[in-house]
Parts: C-alpha cells; sequence; structure tokens
C-alpha cells in the first residue's frame, strides 16, 4: 500500500477557492483504480492549512494517478498556496489497529 500525504497552506484570500477544488477533486479521485481512500483534512490551529491524504493499492495504480491529470490539477493549485506544497509519499508493509494497543497495554481482546 502507498499513503500519499499533502499538505498545503492557501493564500487566506484563496482558502475558498481551495476547498472548492479539493472537494470536487477528492471525488474523482476516489473513483481512480487502485484508490483505497481519499481525505481532506483541516489544521485546527491554522483554519488555511489541509492534509490530503490518499491510500493506494499498488505501485502502479499509484504511479498511474501521478502521471494523471488529476494530479497534474493537484499540482496546479501551487499559485493558491502561500507555501510550498510538502508532499510524503509512504511505502507501508503492514498495519495494525486496536489490537496492537492492546497487545501493548497487556490487555486481553
Amino acid at each position: 500500500m502507498i499513503l500519499a500525504i499533502l499538505e498545503m497552506t492557501a493564500l487566506p484570500a484563496k482558502r475558498k477557492e481551495v476547498m472548492q477544488t479539493f472537494s470536487a477533486l477528492i471525488q474523482q479521485i476516489r473513483k481512480e483504480k487502485g484508490c483505497v481512500s481519499c481525505s481532506l483534512w483541516h489544521d485546527i490551529e491554522n483554519k488555511n492549512t489541509f492534509c490530503l491524504i490518499e491510500e493506494w493499492k499498488t505501485q502502479p495504480d499509484f504511479d498511474n494517478y501521478l502521471r494523471s491529470d488529476l494530479f497534474t490539477v493537484l499540482l496546479g493549485t501551487k499559485n493558491l498556496m502561500s507555501q510550498p506544497l510538502k508532499i510524503k509519499f509512504n511505502k507501508v508493509s503492514s498495519t495494525s489497529g486496536l489490537e496492537a494497543v492492546k497487545a501493548a497495554r497487556g490487555e486481553s481482546s
């Protein structure tokens, strides 16, 4: 699985435009082959900072997305930002959930 994390800070005057653009983009990204999830999160300390988090099944699916018009549009939002876009791509080999918390705390199911 590939986890893509994109952090962006909108120009205050462009915040609404950024929200509208990403609202439309997210709906389309979720329909892309291999997209497991796609969500936009808002920083509670800075209303102009957002984090787009995407999960992709395979590297080929993710590579196709990176070459897509959708990703080109996403990159094109840079003129709406007050800071450069921060991008991180993480390859995840395994995941765990509450069971890992319980195991670490010595709790039984």
